[in-house]
C-alpha cells in the first residue's frame, strides 16, 4: 500500500513507528540528521556544537529544533501530522508530501510496466480490490452498529459495487481511475453522505460507461 511504502521511506530516515492502545504513530525524534540538523554534546547531554544544513547555528536554536523533532509525530490512522507548528513541522510536512507524490509515481510506473497481459491485469485488479475493501472495512469497524446503521449499509453496498466495477473494467487505465475515485476522502463522502464530488463522478462514473452500476446515480447527492 502507498502508506506503508511511505512509512518505510520515513523509517529509513530515522523515524520510529509506535503502535499501541489502538494508536499507530510515526515519531521523528531520530530523524534530525536526515533533515540536516547535526549536533555534538558534552558528557552531561548539553549541546556543545550545532549546525543545520551545513551552517553553524546557536545551541539554543538547535535545542528548540531537537525538541520539535521529538514532539512531532505522524498519526498513521488519520494520516495527519501532529505537534508544535513551526520550521521543523513545515519541513516534515513538506517531506511527507514529497514522498506521497514520489511513491505514487513509482506505483504508476510499476503498473504501466507490469500490466502487459490479462493475468497481470487480474492480479492488479485483485490487489486494488483488496486495498479498497480493507479501507472500507476499517471504516465499518469505526462505526457504531446501533447509531450508524445507514452508514454501515452504504459501506457494505459500496464494497460490493467497487468490486463489481473493477472486475468489469476492460482496461488497466479504468482500474487506476477507479482507485483514484475511491480514495479515502471519497470513501468517507460516499459512506457518510451518500455523495461524490462532481469532478470525481466525471472522472470515472459517467453514465456512458456500461460497467457502472445505476446505484451511484440513485444516491441522494446532498
Amino acid at each position: 500500500m502507498t502508506k506503508e511504502m511511505m512509512v518505510t521511506k520515513l523509517e529509513e530516515m530515522g523515524a520510529n513507528r509506535w503502535t499501541k492502545y489502538g494508536k499507530d504513530r510515526l515519531y521523528f525524534g531520530g530523524s534530525c540528521e536526515a533533515f540536516g540538523l547535526v549536533t555534538e554534546s558534552y558528557k552531561n547531554g548539553a549541546i556543545s556544537y550545532a549546525e543545520f544544513k551545513g551552517e553553524k547555528i546557536s545551541n539554543k536554536k538547535a535545542g528548540e529544533m531537537g525538541y520539535s523533532f521529538s514532539n512531532i509525530y505522524l498519526d498513521l490512522v488519520e494520516m495527519q501530522l501532529v505537534g508544535p507548528k513551526g520550521e521543523v513541522y513545515d519541513m516534515i510536512q513538506e517531506k511527507i508530501d514529497e514522498l506521497k507524490s514520489e511513491v505514487e509515481d513509482l506505483r504508476e510506473e510499476k503498473i504501466e510496466s507490469s500490466l502487459e497481459g490479462s493475468e497481470d491485469q487480474k492480479r492488479f485488479a485483485s490487489e486494488i480490490i483488496k486495498e479498497t475493501e480493507e479501507a472500507i472495512d476499517e471504516m465499518i469497524e469505526s462505526l457504531d452498529p446501533e447509531i450508524d446503521e445507514y452508514e454501515i449499509e452504504n459501506a457494505i453496498k459500496l464494497k460490493a459495487e467497487f468490486k463489481k466495477y473493477v472486475e468489469s473494467a476492460k482496461e488497466a487505465d479504468e482500474i487506476i481511475k477507479a482507485r483514484g475515485a475511491f480514495s479515502e476522502r471519497n470513501l468517507g463522502l460516499m459512506v457518510y453522505h451518500a455523495t461524490l464530488d462532481e469532478d470525481d463522478i466525471d472522472l470515472v462514473f459517467s453514465k456512458e460507461n456500461p460497467v457502472v452500476s445505476e446505484y451511484f446515480y440513485a444516491l441522494d447527492r446532498r
